[in-house]
């Protein structure tokens, strides 16, 4: 009987193949070998890198959506033979010719080693996911950044006796509902931390939306305003291609999300209260709020549900707005939105300069 050998070398012939991203037969032979490492493609790819063989065979890719890598996985037969430095040379170099500098990586805790050798540094992690990024103390710096903003705008108050809140909003126009749930909330603490989701993926585009809500709160003198950056993520973008159990992937999501929020945000800014919307239409949305209430009481937070303001008996909200706008109906927008919001949408959306 003979031994068969079942590792495999490559040769000089090895191509790097890039698509931005691939189409057609291309990315159908992308789906097929992330599906054999256990992997699905993500949509939101923008790049992609395969290794290709002396047979035309895919042995090793990956992916990038803006600043995060993803879909990274090389063939088991060819594995500890520098094709994943390859591979990550490659992704890196196309990130930093996009000036995405820093960078970061999604992927399972069993690969944390692996990935550090490529100067990644772990965020947070669960049992099924491990967040990477490429600075060392980045989250750091960032806390670092919250606390100190918040030290001198409340330079009179002592920040550990006081009762401080939080809220993570997307704010895709800022609405009368989201200057309610803030004016809610801010009646119930001392210092009220607003976190607009920087992520630039929305209709209206983080600097706007940064704008339109200090515009909307300026009169509340206890609520300060903070950008996210890339650390609290977002539930509809987080990747969940490498979770076999994509009906957990939403609750993966969640305890990762608020896993940082309980290493990071809640320490650094002694959060007792994080204040959200009742969700009667979107079912991630109140999904993702019942395992807030879950997980947030394991860490002495209080998760405050306030009624979703309403006009006409429908809960008023961002998408409403946006659908509004798509049918030119001025006057049902200015009904949901502050004054700012309405302003800007004027002279941004239809002002005939523009």
């Amino acid at each position: 009987m003979c031994e068969v050998n079942m590792n495999y070398e490559f040769n000089n012939e090895l191509e790097i193949q890039t698509g931005e991203p691939f189409t057609g037969e291309k990315l159908v032979k992308l789906k097929q070998f992330l599906s054999l490492q256990d992997l699905s493609y993500d949509n939101q790819i923008q790049y992609s890198c395969n290794l290709i063989d002396e047979n035309y065979s895919i042995i090793g890719t990956g992916s990038l959506d803006q600043n995060v890598l993803k879909c990274i996985a090389i063939d088991e037969k060819y594995q500890g033979q520098g094709l994943l430095s390859k591979v990550m040379t490659n992704l890196t170099w196309k990130a930093f010719v996009n000036n995405q500098n820093h960078l970061f990586l999604y992927t399972k805790p069993a690969n944390e080693k692996m990935f550090s050798d490529f100067g990644f540094y772990e965020i947070a992690k669960t049992e099924d996911v491990l967040l990477m990024e490429n600075l060392k103390h980045g989250i750091k710096e960032y806390v670092g950044e919250i606390k100190e903003k918040t030290q001198q705008k409340f330079k009179n108050m002592n920040q550990k006796q006081v009762l401080q809140g939080a809220i993570i909003m997307n704010c895709n126009p800022f609405t009368l509902g989201h200057q309610y749930l803030i004016e809610k909330s801010a009646s119930m603490c001392d210092i009220l931390h607003i976190f607009v989701v920087s992520n630039d993926v929305s209709m209206f585009s983080q600097t706007a939306r940064f704008k339109l809500v200090y515009e909307g709160t300026k009169e509340l003198s206890n609520v300060i305003l903070h950008e996210t950056k890339d650390y609290l993520i977002s539930p509809a973008t987080f990747p969940t291609y490498f979770i076999k159990d994509k009906a957990r992937g939403e609750e993966i999501n969640c305890k990762l999300d608020i896993e940082i929020f309980r290493r990071y945000i809640i320490e650094a800014l002694n959060i007792k209260k994080r204040f959200v919307g009742t969700e009667p239409n979107c079912r991630l949305t109140a999904f993702y709020n019942q395992q807030l209430k879950k997980y947030l009481n394991k860490c002495d937070v209080e998760l405050v549900e306030i009624e979703r303001v309403k006009r006409n008996g429908v809960a008023i909200s961002a998408s409403m707005v946006r659908k509004n706008m798509e049918e030119n109906k001025l006057e049902e927008i200015k009904s949901l939105v502050p004054p700012s919001t309405y302003q800007y949408i004027i002279e941004e959306f239809y002002s005939t300069t523009n």
